[in-house]
């Protein structure tokens, strides 16, 4: 150990240099437990010789501040960025909230039919304050989510679900929102045919749930209807009725759903080659 203080040293007074510790700061808060609106007293710890100091406490543009303890900041339920600016350009931030159980949602094919990705409005990470807790109430399902409002859920089936959110913060502040959600089948249609028997692409496919029955209709450029059907699986293998291929070109296609709540209904064009 001696032997490495002393090669430091050496090695200090031949290129004459010295390590100095990084400047830090650190934003301290003082809380106030409230459910009905959070209390917040912000101060800071720093090895900087402070000559300035600027607070934004993330509730408006006019909401600053220059001195090194605020006065108590009252939040309504929200996700705020708070600022600390030494010096003029020393910059730190933390992220202050307290439970806000809105929600957004949306449908995706990557993860199967019926899957609806779920995403709170107050995430959950190691600038929180305080930490929240998710809880889901899915039909037929119940989810508690402790480490992020991100999540992904498959339905059976198209339909409107009742979807229950539950936030609580550490303090045991809670917040819940109800909201219907709508579940949709998802239907990618291929925009390019070509039934020329080499064993590739050879009929035209769309991938369905094969529960609900589906009309499905396909159109000439003038108009005039060259195939129809109604089934639970979409195919078509480029024939007319009377057996003749189709001839090559651009095609009119409707598909809808007869037996689907809410009904689905997709449409659009797409090339057939041979």
């Amino acid at each position: 150990m001696r032997i490495t203080v002393y090669i430091a040293t050496i090695i200090g007074l031949l290129f004459n240099f010295k390590v100095e510790a990084q400047p830090f700061t650190v934003i301290n808060t003082n809380v106030t437990r409230g459910c009905d609106s959070l209390t917040i007293q912000f101060s800071y710890t720093t090895s900087l010789s402070v000559t300035s100091v600027m607070w934004n406490f993330g509730r408006g543009s006019s909401d600053i501040s220059n001195l090194a303890v605020s006065n108590p900041i009252v939040y309504t339920p929200g996700l705020y960025i708070v600022t600390l600016v030494l010096n003029g350009n020393d910059t730190t931030r933390i992220r202050v909230g307290r439970p806000d159980a809105n929600f957004t949602y949306r449908d995706t094919f990557d993860y199967g039919l019926f899957t609806i990705i779920f995403r709170g409005r107050v995430g959950n990470n190691t600038f929180s304050v305080p930490p929240y807790r998710y809880h889901w109430t899915i039909p037929g399902r119940t989810i508690d989510n402790p480490d992020s409002s991100f999540l992904i859920h498959q339905f059976d089936s198209a339909g409107i679900y009742r979807t229950r959110l539950i936030v609580r913060d550490s303090w045991g502040c809670i917040d819940t929102v109800f909201r219907l959600v709508v579940v949709t089948d998802t239907l990618i249609v291929p925009n390019v045919f070509t039934p020329n028997d080499d064993g590739i692409n050879d009929e035209f496919r769309v991938p369905s749930n094969g529960k609900n029955i589906l009309s499905f209709r396909i159109f000439s450029r003038t108009g005039l209807m060259i195939f129809q059907t109604e089934t639970k699986i979409l195919n078509w293998n480029g024939r007319l009725a009377s057996g003749d291929k189709a001839l090559p070109g651009i095609y009119y296609y409707i598909i809808e759903t007869l037996d689907a709540s809410p009904p689905i209904k997709k449409s659009g064009f797409f090339y057939l080659y041979r």
